[in-house]
Parts: structure tokens; C-alpha cells; sequence
């Protein structure tokens, strides 16, 4: 018995295991985390329950050679296999490969250096070696991307080297391409540092590993395919939620390479990973989206890695695909049994009857076939005509919801440029938008993903500390956004206040160097009624049913599929498009009210004509004496069908026209004429080709080149020619030249002439928003960079020169600021026409955007010439304007570049042309300057200098020093002032760079904590109490005042009140802002004094003293030095000094360098003094031992 029973187990084993399928999956490497799907679906049995038995196949052999994965698919050796971009250029070699679901949704691929080489975009790749895997994937997307993006002029070397950080560190690739998550680990294993730029940052479109077949195993088993999808799907969700058993059993399968110590540590590391390339949980595992593959069809043909057309739907694999039913039409049925009625008879019946019979058959047999005909083309209009109207309705609902999240992409860029913007700077900024469109309805901007500022405030303060991390309903899609790095379109949602909204919302992220750090997310409900009103969803004579309903994204995202209309209308056939909103597309369906009618209306009596013209026709061949009416009848009815496939042709702007070759007989229909703006009885009594004669020399020359051709080479003719019609309009034609064969030979030919005006006016149309400022008029960057670069092709002569001027308006942020932005675009507007009529018509300006315009002067042979027109721009440009009954007065400063001394491309023309402007506006504005090398050489120090001012503050390599300043009247110290010193570099030059550079807050605020440390260091050392003085330059102040950032909380640390003195110049009062003036009070309540450094030199007056709250004037040098020898110095001291005190202000004299000043100044009863007759700027040590042996009496 145990005997058989232990046949009977194994025999049902053997039925089961021959019961399941065997297919093999062709993995692109060993096993690793990356495939830990298809582990996960085998182990746990999945692919079993689907009744496969899968072999998983590593990348190589037993004998260690590396299989060729697709090469290992399309021969038949496995069934499906792992791939990317690498499918579509198969598909292009002709391949029938087929997706079925891109496990990971961005690239895994990586540009990868070492610490030394810093990657922020491709551009930086110029000249570079990268090493790259020429059969992998990913080589195929950087090699789209350098084509697309790289500089052709200096592109960078690939190179065929091992992708380990020994490449790198050998010198033998400056870059690696390579899997991001493999390199970082790598790196961390050696203690490396490394920096990555991700192919995913760069362009997000590219998909990473994607699950592919061949069509041959689709056409075996559609559904055996559908199962081992189904499966291979479980398999990921199971292996992302059991991430340590995969980890664990992947690590102990036998492997032929094994590059990494540990393996179950990288593939722990990679399971860490793993989520952000498969946006896991946030979208389904496999999401397809068909138009990303078509936009990375694109990106590879325009590099030239493609040549065939995109694939279409044959590129995807649908489970849900239906099979196509064969559908007999029920007159068809009719007809056939009629047609064996009518042999039947014919064979049966005698001649007289047979003969009537068999003509009303063909009479039958030739109205089903024009029927089919008719049907066919009504159809066809149909869709024509819903297309065209649908294609208005999708440009404009993409259009204007696009257009809405462009002003959000300007909030990201605001909040990218101020991270920490006040509710105020953001309310100025939305409220200017929402006022260009009333279709926002708020937008509200979430650092750290927590809502601090919404616009409107008033309606919306509930809003305000909403914390996205505690709402379910919001997070996923907020974390999508975060996750894809680009804007995230959900809704339509019900609106508390009413109506419904779609929402957008896009990530921000805050450029830092090395990496980018997420700031939080910025939201903005659009009014979703009011759109749908806008492009005319909702017109009672649209004539359309329409719907929309989420793309597989959304969809998958939102979970509610129908945005709007009824979903049924996506069953019956509609006419579909694609509505692209970044990351999410929608699609809109369309379809005419009461469906798709097989014929119009107006053919209803089309069978009742047609069977009775089959019953004339018997009758008349019946009866001789009536053939010739019965002729006459079929001929009318001709003619009806002749005039019937005219209106069509009149109604869709298409005429025709044919030639016979043999007979030169030529006929041409009436809507030729119309199409050239004549009428056909102009064409009686000439030749039928008389429509010729519309064209010019050169385009008549043409149509017969092309006609010729046809008759040539037996070819297909299609080309555009421009008319010009009687009434002088512009048409623009389309024609096809079509030969057409009889006995072997082209016997006639057709020709379809179609009117594209619409065509190339909205080609033009585009053009022209591409490349004009919309503010000006006047050519935009592109343009004008099209043209520069177009006159630097042209060949001249050794002396022929291009200059480039660049122009920038002086102080215009001033006007902008007082007057509006309204009057700054009319004053930009008038400027660009007065430049515009001054100049040569070979010449070009152009407008680059903000205050800045770019002049071309080509043929420029001397370099008077140019500097003429450069000082009768600044001439013009000083003339007042009046706008809004504003006189508006403003100067410009120019640089001036040329070519080919200068440099010999578009964008180092500019670049030198706006070095000089720089240099211009050093030299006291309203003036021009030639870019020289030394410009260069001064941006380029300068820019080290930045660097290495940068390094030394993170490394507090600066140093503090300090002078004394002494009571004139007692000689003790009681003050003394902090000055910041960095080596032998002159203080006012790091310290104006500082300033230029952004690092003077990091540079004051270093210089204030350490000498609050130092001073009290000082005091404790020495006995005393000397107070301490800082300088806060106006910008550093200004930015203090704006942002409220607080010096104030820093000091109060050191418990140094009221012993302070903060230093400020006199440009900061000549500002006289409100927030300048409030800051100053502050610190004055907090106990601080505050001082006036360098009074004097600037421009401002006494009276300032009055309005702000200062507390003493320190007299610049430049006064003190001539003190003895001269009266009029004298008088001047005298008089600062006589009227600050006055105003109750204490007076320090600076620059005191000798006992006589010294003399002068005590007569003066000035309070103090400070300079190098005391003593110079010391550090620290040394100023304590100065202090200790300090005589008063001596000094």
C-alpha cells in the first residue's frame, strides 16, 4: 500500500510540474536587491499559482562569459528579459520588443567624481573623459543628453574603462557613468568621497529597469504573458515589504562576480534605496506611461540613436486588451445571399429577364460599394472635424492650466532665491500674480512641509500651521511631489467656500554646494468651474460630448479616475488626447452629441435611390423602346454622385486636379481655382493648368521640377508653395503629386492641392512668442543669440568685426521701485524704440530680459565707429521720458566686446560684453568701457579670492585686531574698536568683496563674537572696562532689518550691555527707510550705542543726525590729516564738532597721527581720538600687553 501511495504522490507531481508552463527571465547582472521581485514571486510561489515554471537566468554563464541580454531574448532563448532605453533602439532595428511595466520610474544611472571635480549640470562635462559601459542602457541616455545639451564645440570623450572609483582615482575618466546606489556604496566601502550627479535630476523622463518580451511570445500566449506580469507585480510588492528575508536569501545564491566584500551589505544598501526608484508606495509597482517613452523616443532620435517613427501602442503590452471579434456587416450577409438569389436566376431564367436582372445586381453591388466609400469618408470627416475641435479645446485647457503653474514655478524660483521670505515679501509677490489671473484661487507655501504663508491671508488663516505630515488625505500626494521633484497636478476637489479646484504642487528645492536640500512644498488651487468655463467646456452649442478623466499617474495617485462628463463616453470610440501637466497627464475624450453617424442626414434616401435606380434599369433594358431614358437616368445619377464628392471636397479646402500623360487631356476641379482666389469661370476657354500662372518664376519652376520628378521616378510628390491671391492675401498650399500606373507604365496623374495658411500662421505665431520680448517688441535672447551666431558663420574678410554691446540701465530697480512696474515696462518700451531707430537696419537689438539690452554692430571696422553709437545710445538714453505724467530721467552703462579679437562665439561675446558693463559701472556709471583681458583675469581673481574668503571664514582663518580709542580729556582708554584682518590682504579689499559676494552677515557676525569673546577676555586680564566698537556695513544692516535676524540675541549671550558700540556709515541714513530706522531704535532701546564711522565723505547732512538715533559722530581722517597745517580743515572740525555736540553727540576724531593734531583737537573739545599716534591695530595678546603698559600721562 505505502508502495503505491508513493507512486500515486509522485505521479500527481509529475502531472502538476508538466501542468506548469516553463518560461525564462534574462536578468541584466548577478543576483542581487535590484531583481528581488522575481525572487520574491518564485520563493513565495506566484508564478506557480499562475501555473509557470520560471527560470531566473543570471547575466553570465557557468563559464563566467556575460550573455547579451536582448540578443538573448530575440533568438528565443528566454522569454523575457530586463532592459531600458535599450528596448526602443532594438525596436528600431527592427526588433518587434514589447514593455510590459517599468519596475524602476527614473534612470538608476549616475555621472559619478571625485570630491576635487564638482558636477551642477551637463555643461560642466565640456572636455571631460567619461567611462561608460557601451552596451548599457544608460549610455544611450547620456549620449541623448550631451547631443541635446552639451556644447558641440568642446563635447566630452567617452571612454571604454572599468566603472570602479580606481578609474577615477588612476586618472585614466575624469567621470564614471554608472549605477548611482553601486558607486555610493563602493565609495563608502573605501572611505572615498565622492560627489553624484543623478541622469534622473537631469532629465526625469527616462525610465530605469523596465520588464520587457518579445511580440513572438505575446502572439504565442497573450495570457500566459498577462500572468507572468501579474505574478512578477506581487513579487515586487512582497520583496518591498520583506526587505531583510530578501536580502538575506538573495545573498546566499551562487553568483559567478562578486565585487563587493559584503554582499548582504550592499544589498541592504540597495534595499534602502530601492523606494526612490520605484516611488514606492507612492504609485503602483509598473506604472507605464506611454508618452514618457514617446518623449524618450524623441531625446534619442534627435541625437541620432534612432531613425524609424515611434512604435505607437505596438510598443506596450495592455492586459486588458480585448480581442478583436471578426464583424460581418448584416447587407453584406444580404447582398451575398442576394448575389446567389440572382446566379440562380440568370442561369434559370431566359435572356430577356436574365439581362434586366443582372444589371439591377450590379446596380446593387456598385451602390454597397459607394456606400462603404461614403461611409468611410463621413466617418473620417467626423473624426477630422472632432479632432480639430478637440485639438482647440485640449490647447486651451493645457494652455491655461499650464500657464496658472508657471506663476506657481515663480513662486518656487522666489522662495529658491529668499528661503526665508516673511509673510509680507510673499503676499507682495503672489498678490502681483493672482491679480494677472483671478483663476488662483490662494497659493500657499509649506517649509518643511508645514503651512506658514497663504495668499490671500483673509479667508484662509485655518490654513496656517497645517502640517502635511499629519494629513493622511494630502500627504501621498505631497511626498509624490517631494519624491519626483516636479509639480503634482490632483483634483478636481470640492472647495470649502464652493465650487471644485485642481491643485498643484510643486517642491522646492534650495541649491547648496554639493547637493540640493528640500525646503517644502508650494500649493495653489486653480478654480476648476471657471477653467472648465473658459475654453468652453460648457457651450450650449459645442456639439461635442466630452470627458476627462486622470492618465495612469493621476489616476493611480488620485484614485478617482473621472475628472469630467460621463466615463461611458470612453467606451464608445471617442476621439482621444493627451493633456501633459508635468509629472500627471489627463486625458480628454470626445465624441458628437447622439454618437458617430455611419452617413449625414442628408443621404437618408440613399438605399430608396439606389434600389430604385436598380428597378429603372431592369425596367429599361426590359423594354427597348425606353434605353435611352434609362441611359440618360444612369448619367444624371452620376452626376449627382459627382457633385455630391465636390461639397466634400469644397467643405474640407481640397482641390484636384489629373493629367493624361497619353492623351494630355487635364482636369481640374473648381476648388483649385477657389483655393488661389479666382473663381473657376475665369479658367473657361484656357487651359485647364492656367492656375500656374499664380505662382511666381520661382515657384511655378518648382511645382513642374516636382511634377517631373513624379513622372521620374514614379514617386510621390509633397511639397508647400506660397501664392499670392488677386486681392494680395497670402495662401499658403500644400500639393501632393501622385503618378498612377497602367500596364507597367505612369499613364496619369493626380495631384491634391490643400490650403495650410492656418498651419504656418500658428507656426509663426509660436515663433515669434519664442523669440520676441514680450515687453519690447525687440528680439529675445534666443534670438538674438540665433543671429549673433548666424553673422559669426557668415564668411568675411580679415577685416570685418562684430561688436556686441551690452547695455544696462543704471539704477532702474529705483524706478521700478518708486513708480510701478507699469511705468519701468514703458520706460524698457521706449528705450527699445529709440534704440531701434538710431541704429543701421543690419543691425540688432534685443532686450535680454530685467534692465539689460544687447546691440549687434556687424561690418564694424574700427573701433571709433563703434564707440559713437555707444556714446549716442547713453545720449539717448539720458533724454527724459514722460510717461503717466512722470518724468522719467535714467542713465546706462555699456560694454563693449568684438569679434574676433575678443572671442569668436555667441556666449563669450556676451560674457566679455557684460564684464565690461561691470567695468563701466565701476567707473562711476553712464559711460562704456571695452572688455580688455585684464577684466578676465580680474573676474577670475576675483572669484578666488571669493573661494578662498569662503574657505577662511568656515576655517575662522580671519583674525580680529583692535585700536584704542582714548578720552581726550582724562588720556585713559575707555573704548576700542574691532577691525577684521585676513593675512596681508587689504582689509578694504576682502571686505567690499565680502559685500559684492553676499559673506559680509557670515564676515560681521564672525568679527562680532569674536571680539565680544576677546573684550572680555581683555577686561578680565587687565582690570579694565573698555568697551567695544564694530563696524555693520549698510548691507549687512539693511538685511539685518529685513529679515529681523537679530544681533541682538547674539550679544545678550555675551552680557557685554551697555558697553557696545555698533558702527554704521552714512549711506545707511541717506536711505532713510522705515525699517533701517526701526532696527536702529531697537538697538538702542537694547542699550547699544550707535555711531556714525567716516562722517564726511558721503553726501548727507546734519539733519540726518536729527531723524536717526545716533549717539556719536566719528570724523573721517581725511578731515584730521591737514588739521595743523590748514585753516579750512581747522574751521570744518571745528564746525562738525561744535554741532554734534550741540545735538548732545559725542565727536571721536580718527586718523590722529601726531602730538600737534592731538594739540588741535583738545582745543577743540573734541571727546576722543583714536589713531596710530596711540597705536596702530593690534591683536589680541599683543593689545593687552599695550594695555598693561599704558601710561596716560605719557602718551
Amino acid at each position: 500500500m505505502v508502495t503505491i501511495a508513493r507512486a500515486l504522490l509522485l505521479l500527481a507531481l509529475a502531472s502538476a510540474s508538466l501542468a506548469n508552463e516553463r518560461v525564462v527571465l534574462q536578468l541584466k547582472w548577478e543576483p542581487q536587491f535590484q531583481f528581488a521581485g522575481y525572487y520574491a514571486a518564485l520563493w513565495q510561489g506566484y508564478y506557480a499559482a499562475a501555473g509557470l515554471e520560471v527560470d531566473i537566468v543570471p547575466l553570465a554563464d557557468e563559464a563566467g562569459r556575460f550573455r547579451n541580454v536582448q540578443q538573448e531574448l530575440i533568438d528565443g532563448r528566454a522569454d523575457f528579459a530586463i532592459g531600458g532605453s535599450d528596448i526602443l533602439v532594438g525596436r528600431d532595428q527592427g526588433h518587434p520588443l514589447v514593455v510590459l511595466a517599468p519596475i524602476f520610474q527614473r534612470s538608476p544611472g549616475a555621472l559619478v567624481t571625485l570630491a576635487d571635480l564638482q558636477l551642477r549640470s551637463l555643461r560642466d562635462l565640456s572636455g571631460l573623459r567619461i567611462a561608460v559601459n557601451p552596451n548599457d542602457f544608460v549610455a544611450k541616455e547620456l549620449q541623448a543628453l550631451i547631443a541635446a545639451r552639451v556644447n558641440r564645440a568642446e563635447p566630452p570623450v567617452l571612454v571604454d574603462e572599468p566603472l570602479t572609483l580606481k578609474t577615477l582615482q588612476s586618472g585614466k575618466a575624469d567621470v564614471l557613468l554608472t549605477y548611482g546606489i553601486s558607486a555610493e556604496y563602493e565609495a563608502r566601502e573605501a572611505g572615498l568621497d565622492v560627489r553624484t550627479l543623478a541622469i534622473s535630476d537631469i532629465e526625469p523622463t527616462f525610465f530605469g529597469d523596465t520588464l520587457y518580451t518579445h511580440q513572438r511570445v505575446i502572439n504565442r500566449s497573450p495570457d500566459r504573458v498577462r500572468r507572468f506580469l501579474e505574478a512578477s507585480l506581487q513579487g515586487w510588492h512582497y520583496a518591498m515589504t520583506h526587505r531583510e528575508e530578501m536580502i538575506e536569501r538573495i545573498a546566499a545564491l551562487p553568483r559567478q562576480f562578486n565585487p563587493f566584500e559584503s554582499l548582504e551589505g550592499y544589498n541592504r544598501f540597495f534595499a534602502d534605496n530601492t523606494s526612490s526608484l520605484l516611488y514606492y508606495p507612492h504609485i503602483p509597482v509598473g506604472l507605464n506611461e506611454p508618452e514618457r517613452w514617446r518623449q524618450m523616443h524623441r531625446l534619442l532620435s534627435d541625437a541620432g540613436l534612432l531613425q524609424a517613427e515611434y512604435p505607437g501602442s505596438e510598443l506596450h503590452f495592455r492586459m486588458d486588451r480585448p480581442e478583436a471579434a471578426p464583424k460581418t456587416p448584416w447587407f453584406a450577409m444580404v447582398l451575398l445571399g442576394g448575389g446567389l438569389v440572382l446566379a440562380i436566376l440568370l442561369i434559370r431564367l431566359p435572356g430577356r429577364y436574365s439581362l434586366p436582372l443582372a444589371a439591377a445586381g450590379i446596380v446593387v453591388a456598385l451602390a454597397y460599394a459607394l456606400e462603404v466609400q461614403l461611409k468611410e469618408r463621413h466617418q473620417d470627416q467626423q473624426h477630422k472635424d472632432v479632432w480639430a475641435q478637440l485639438a482647440g479645446i485640449r490647447v486651451q485647457l493645457e494652455g491655461r492650466i499650464n500657464g496658472q503653474f508657471a506663476l506657481l514655478r515663480g513662486v518656487v524660483g522666489l522662495i529658491a532665491s529668499e528661503p526665508d521670505l516673511d509673510q509680507k515679501r510673499f503676499s507682495e509677490f503672489v498678490g502681483g500674480l493672482i491679480d494677472q489671473d483671478p483663476l488662483l484661487v490662494n497659493v500657499a507655501a509649506a517649509p518643511d512641509l508645514v503651512v506658514r504663508h497663504v495668499y490671500p491671508l483673509a479667508g484662509n488663516e485655518k490654513a496656517v500651521g497645517l502640517n502635511y505630515r499629519t494629513n493622511a488625505e494630502q500627504l501621498p500626494m505631497v511626498e509624490l511631489a517631494r519624491d519626483l521633484r516636479r509639480m503634482i497636478v490632483a483634483g478636481p476637489l470640492e472647495l470649502v467656500q464652493g465650487g471644485r479646484a485642481i491643485i498643484g504642487r510643486a517642491p522646492v528645492y534650495l541649491s547648496k554646494p554639493g547637493t540640493d536640500s528640500f525646503w517644502g512644498i508650494v500649493s495653489a488651487p486653480v478654480d476648476f468651474d471657471r477653467l472648465i468655463d473658459d475654453v468652453g467646456l460648457n457651450a450650449p452649442n459645442l456639439g461635442l460630448e466630452i470627458a476627462i478623466r486622470h492618465g495612469r499617474l493621476a489616476w493611480a495617485v488620485n484614485g478617482e479616475p473621472l475628472i469630467y462628463g460621463d466615463m461611458d463616453v470612453f467606451d464608445r470610440e471617442p476621439v482621444s488626447m493627451q493633456v501633459s501637466l508635468g509629472a500627471v497627464e489627463w486625458e480628454i475624450a470626445a465624441l458628437p452629441k447622439g454618437g458617430w453617424r455611419d452617413l449625414p442626414a442628408s443621404l437618408a434616401w440613399y438605399w430608396p435611390t439606389a434600389l430604385g435606380l436598380a428597378l429603372a434599369l431592369g425596367l429599361a433594358l426590359y423594354l427597348a423602346l425606353r434605353q435611352f431614358s434609362a441611359r440618360l437616368q444612369i448619367s444624371n445619377e452620376f452626376k449627382r454622385n459627382e457633385g455630391l464628392l465636390r461639397r466634400v471636397s469644397q467643405s474640407a479646402d481640397v482641390g484636384g486636379w489629373e493629367i493624361d500623360l497619353r492623351s494630355g487631356c487635364e482636369y481640374v476641379t473648381d476648388e483649385v481655382y477657389l483655393l488661389h482666389g479666382t473663381t473657376p469661370d475665369a479658367g473657361k476657354g484656357a487651359s485647364p493648368t492656367r492656375w500656374f500662372n499664380f505662382y511666381d518664376d520661382a515657384s511655378r519652376n518648382l511645382i513642374r521640377t516636382r511634377i517631373r520628378e513624379a513622372i521620374d521616378t514614379g514617386e510621390i510628390q509633397d511639397f508647400e508653395v506660397m501664392v499670392e491671391r488677386d486681392d494680395g492675401s497670402p495662401v499658403w498650399l500644400r500639393h501632393i503629386v501622385e503618378p498612377a500606373r497602367s500596364d507597367g507604365r505612369i499613364t496619369h496623374l493626380h495631384g491634391v492641392v490643400q490650403d495650410i495658411s492656418p498651419i504656418r500662421q500658428a507656426d509663426k505665431t509660436i515663433q515669434y512668442h519664442a523669440t520676441t520680448d514680450p515687453v519690447t517688441g525687440l528680439p529675445n535672447r534666443i534670438q538674438f543669440s540665433q543671429r549673433l551666431a548666424a553673422a559669426l558663420a557668415s564668411p568675411r574678410g580679415y577685416a570685418y568685426k562684430i561688436a556686441v554691446l551690452f547695455i544696462d540701465l543704471d539704477h532702474f530697480k529705483d524706478i521700478n521701485d518708486s513708480l510701478g512696474h507699469g511705468v519701468g515696462d514703458q520706460l524698457l518700451k521706449s528705450l527699445g524704440h529709440r534704440f531701434s531707430a538710431m541704429l543701421r537696419d543690419e543691425d540688432v537689438v534685443a532686450r535680454l530680459g530685467g534692465d539689460e539690452f544687447t546691440v549687434m554692430l556687424p561690418g564694424i571696422t574700427d573701433a571709433d565707429s563703434c564707440t559713437r553709437v555707444a556714446q549716442e545710445i547713453i545720449a539717448l538714453t539720458q533724454e527724459p521720458i514722460m510717461i503717466d505724467e512722470h518724468e522719467v530721467h535714467i542713465t546706462a552703462s555699456i560694454g563693449i566686446s568684438l569679434f574676433p579679437q575678443d572671442a569668436s562665439d555667441v556666449e563669450t561675446l556676451l560674457r566679455h560684453a557684460d564684464q565690461a558693463m561691470y567695468a563701466a559701472k565701476a567707473a562711476g556709471r553712464n559711460t562704456a568701457r571695452y572688455f580688455t583681458a585684464s577684466m578676465q583675469e580680474d573676474v577670475d581673481r576675483r572669484h578666488r579670492m571669493h573661494m578662498q574668503l569662503a574657505t577662511a571664514l568656515k576655517e575662522r582663518e580671519l583674525s580680529v585686531f583692535y585700536q584704542p580709542i582714548v578720552d581726550v580729556r582724562s588720556g585713559e582708554i575707555v573704548k576700542c574698536e574691532a577691525l577684521a584682518r585676513w593675512g596681508d590682504i587689504p582689509p578694504q579689499e576682502f571686505i567690499s568683496l565680502a559685500e559684492d559676494t553676499g559673506l559680509i552677515g557670515e564676515l560681521g557676525e564672525f568679527v562680532m563674537l569674536q571680539a565680544c569673546e576677546d573684550v572680555a577676555a581683555i577686561n578680565a586680564e587687565t582690570g579694565r572696562t573698555i568697551s567695544m566698537a564694530f563696524n555693520k556695513s549698510t548691507r549687512e544692516f539693511v538685511e539685518e532689518s529685513r529679515t529681523h535676524s537679530s544681533v541682538l540675541e547674539q550679544l545678550r549671550a555675551q552680557e557685554l550691555f551697555p558697553n557696545i558700540t555698533v558702527e554704521i556709515t552714512e549711506n545707511l541714513l541717506m536711505q532713510e527707510s522705515s525699517e533701517t530706522i526701526e532696527h536702529l531704535m531697537e538697538l538702542r532701546k537694547a542699550g547699544l550705542k550707535i555711531a556714525i564711522d567716516d562722517f564726511g565723505t558721503g553726501y548727507s547732512s546734519l539733519s540726518y543726525l536729527q531723524k536717526f538715533p545716533v549717539d556719536i559722530v566719528k570724523i573721517d581722517k581725511s578731515f584730521i590729516c591737514d588739521i595743523e597745517g590748514n585753516g579750512d580743515a581747522r574751521s570744518l572740525v571745528r564746525a562738525i564738532i561744535s554741532m554734534a555736540q550741540s545735538l548732545r553727540l559725542n565727536v571721536v576724531a580718527e586718523g590722529v597721527e601726531t602730538a600737534g593734531q592731538l594739540a588741535i583737537l583738545r582745543q577743540l573739545n573734541c571727546d576722543y581720538v583714536q589713531g596710530y599716534y596711540y597705536s596702530p591695530p593690534l591683536p589680541r595678546d599683543k593689545f593687552i600687553q599695550y594695555l598693561r603698559n599704558y601710561n596716560r600721562f605719557s602718551a
